[in-house]
């Protein structure tokens, strides 16, 4: 491996891996006491001043995926079973959120609890994305016809044809705000071939 192997600045990349790692582990551990395993979710903290969001009530779903990336990631690589424990119970919350639209794409409203309130924007959405396919590469919920899902998300619900962008998952309006925001799935071009009809889409507008 190149755990050994020297970067720009004298470290090896085994110490900025291990710096890294740390550095995200830090992160989870500094939110510890918004999680809530009975909820399955992480919840706004009670002394949050700073917020429309109610204190001690829910996050929205991207906000307790983010904490998911970092737990499934941490589970990928070996640091201990408590973010795989954690992860694992983020992951069935959302699962429960994800609707399959007739294209076979999945899809989702920004809180989750009602679908009926409309489907979550692109660009806040590719963080729960994200999230489900970082767990299914550490076998954690989901597996690989779920990040295919994924894919159609991206090549039927998003990309409309012409260069166009929806602006949520499942709407009729197009090449809002969130336009530019479909590069934040550019994760699943390895999986799920998408990299071409994504870089399309950022580059039809000079």
């Amino acid at each position: 491996g190149l755990e050994a192997a020297m970067t720009y600045d004298g470290a090896t990349y085994g110490a900025k891996a291990a710096t890294y790692i740390q550095a995200a582990a830090d992160a989870v551990a500094y939110h510890n006491d918004q999680f809530a395993p009975y909820g399955r979710y992480y919840r706004m903290r009670y002394d949050a001043t700073f917020t429309i969001y109610t204190a001690g009530n829910p996050l929205p779903l991207n906000q307790s995926a983010g904490m998911g990336r970092s737990l499934a990631l941490l589970c990928d690589l070996g640091e201990g079973d408590e973010y795989c424990d954690k992860a694992a119970i983020l992951a069935d919350r959302l699962d429960g959120f994800l609707a399959v639209e007739p294209s076979g794409a999945y899809s989702w409203t920004y809180w989750g609890f009602d679908y009926g309130t409309g489907a979550e924007d692109v660009g806040h959405a590719a963080l729960n994305a994200a999230f489900i396919y970082q767990a299914a590469a550490a076998g954690i919920e989901w597996g690989d016809a779920d990040v295919d899902r994924l894919g159609l998300t991206v090549t039927e619900q998003i990309l409309v044809g012409g260069g166009d962008v929806a602006d949520c998952l499942d709407c009729s309006a197009v090449n809002g705000p969130n336009r530019w925001s479909i590069g934040r799935w550019g994760f699943l071009a390895d999986d799920v071939g998408v990299w071409v009809d994504v870089f399309e889409a950022m580059d039809y507008y000079p």
